[in-house]
């Protein structure tokens, strides 16, 4: 009984124990609610103070530094015609402080996402079509009725370009604030 209750404990023992947290970096608003924390293990892209976007798996996170592991996997051509995978992994380390913006990703839509694409092949189409069309036939481009059809398929092309120009590109704005979690 006594060598079954050493083995079950021996088992149970890492279950009930708990280790200390690492750090992690937390990505908070103006008013302290927290938006969303990065610690060891999670996929992270952000964008430098100098311009530059990084991303990659955060292997470590110590003495205000972040330690990604970048993974580049390019596909190279041989000889013979097939295609040779090329991976090559490297590590980069970045003080919290030249993270400028962290991307967040926030679903928006089936919609939302292709409504600027739609607009815009379905404006083009509509004018392209009515110019072809007009000048096949032997119409009068400067027709009233065809300036009105010619600057509504405009206008919706021209409201799917400004879609595509100001949507968002899920990096956190500047009243959030990146700060560094430490738990020792």
């Amino acid at each position: 009984m006594r060598v079954f209750s050493a083995l079950l404990l021996w088992i149970l023992a890492p279950l009930v124990a708990s280790s200390q947290l690492s750090d992690f970096i937390s990505v908070q608003k103006k008013n302290g609610r927290i938006v969303k924390n990065f610690g060891v293990g999670s996929p992270i892209t952000f964008l430098t103070s100098s311009g530059s976007v990084q991303e990659g798996i955060i292997t470590q996170i110590r003495n205000d530094s972040v330690f990604l592991r970048n993974i580049n996997v390019r596909q190279m051509y041989t000889s013979y015609g097939g295609v040779l995978l090329d991976t090559v992994s490297f590590l980069t380390a970045w003080h919290y402080s030249e993270i400028a913006r962290v991307r967040i990703f926030r679903y928006r839509g089936h919609a939302y996402n292709r409504a600027a694409d739609l607009l815009m092949i379905g404006g083009g189409g509509y004018f392209i079509l009515n110019v072809v069309n007009g000048l096949y036939r032997g119409e009068n481009l400067g027709d009233k009725d065809y300036i009105v059809t010619l600057g509504s398929s405009a206008l919706a092309f021209g409201a799917g370009w400004l879609l595509r120009k100001h949507s968002p590109n899920n990096f956190t704005r500047k009243n959030h604030r990146i700060k560094y979690i430490n738990m020792r």
